[in-house]
């Protein structure tokens, strides 16, 4: 990710914003940031941290804050169905312990303590059984911004800024798998439809184009290693994390 996406909070005092992390920096398991202590907290449960840390936003954190106000609320908090800091879902699948030792304690308070809890894993939230095992666990009502066709809630940095939370039950679906169309362009990441209107140019990488996945908010075409050249501002190098 570029320096310039991962920007200091615009809260203005340190004691409004923070994150907890494991001793060795390796698990982020939660992070929250405070605009008005007067106003309810939101709680936004996605599938793994990434590069925000205690002052820092990325485009991610940012979308979420936007969606925070714009609904009324004071206080974000993030946790994650894993707790591993990796910008590529993909090392979810690698690591030996993904979730983290701590992950479930953070999460469950920082549900237990919010007026609304929003899920927003995208599709990798069924690895390793975690979307049904959370949503057990967790045993409230639960939002979501949008969901795909299988019913996994959407990541939140490529929804309409005017999105309204829609009440989001598990039902089982999303583990049951299906055999993708073969005469339908799927993400590689989550193997949800692409949409032409998605399609962009990548002037700075010649040759090249992305196609941004609606249902995971993965840099679907290009998922993985980009051309090492400069990444231009708003450009995120990173999109393949689905959190922050």
């Amino acid at each position: 990710m570029s320096e310039d996406d991962t920007e200091r909070s615009p809260l203005l005092q340190d004691d409004h914003q923070g994150a907890k992390f494991s001793d060795d920096q390796e698990y982020r398991y939660r992070l929250w940031r405070t605009w008005n202590h007067t106003k309810p907290t939101i709680t936004f449960v996605m599938l793994n941290p990434s590069t925000a840390g205690e002052t820092a936003d990325d485009p991610t954190i940012r979308r979420c804050i936007n969606f925070a106000q714009e609904w009324g609320y004071g206080t974000l908090e993030v946790v994650n169905l894993f707790g591993l800091r990796a910008t590529d879902p993909s090392k979810l699948q690698e690591h030996n312990a993904p979730i983290g030792p701590k992950n479930d304690e953070f999460l469950r308070q920082a549900c237990q303590d919010a007026e609304m809890v929003v899920v927003a894993w995208g599709a990798d939230g069924s690895l390793y059984g975690r979307e049904r095992e959370v949503t057990e666990m967790l045993s409230m009502d639960l939002y979501a911004l949008n969901t795909t066709k299988d019913n996994h809630p959407v990541h939140p940095l490529y929804q309409p800024a005017d999105t309204e939370p829609l009440k989001w039950r598990y039902d089982g679906s999303t583990e049951e798998g299906r055999t993708p169309d073969e005469d339908t362009e799927r993400c590689e990441n989550c193997e949800e439809p692409l949409e032409e209107e998605f399609n962009e140019p990548l002037e700075e990488y010649p040759g090249h184009d992305m196609t941004l996945c609606p249902s995971c908010g993965i840099h679907a075409r290009m998922h993985g290693e980009l051309p090492d050249v400069p990444v231009q501002q708003g450009l995120d190098s990173s999109w393949g994390s689905n959190d922050d």
